[in-house]
């Protein structure tokens, strides 16, 4: 869980079919969980403030485990808007 901005989180998403746009629809859902974002945008994140501040998701890497697995690494970020 992120606790203030300026943090980050990696974490791997797994996936049977080798498929990355779904792997990244799937990071963004678990980013928005791991920042505490509710539906309105609030987050208990320290700092965070809805209309500047926003998470940031990246790819780091990707990896064959076993025969099925397909495992994607992505970090998350909170960041404030430059423009605030």
């Amino acid at each position: 869980m992120l606790k203030k901005m300026g943090d980050s989180e990696v974490f791997h998403v797994v996936r049977h079919e080798a498929c990355f746009d779904r792997a990244c629809d799937e990071a963004w859902r678990r980013a928005a969980s791991i920042a505490r974002i509710d539906e309105d945008g609030h987050s208990t994140v320290e700092g965070w403030d809805r209309s500047s501040s926003y998470i940031e998701v990246e790819f780091i890497g990707y990896m064959k485990q076993g025969p099925s697995d397909n495992v994607y690494t992505f970090e998350v970020t909170a960041r404030e808007s430059e423009d605030a």
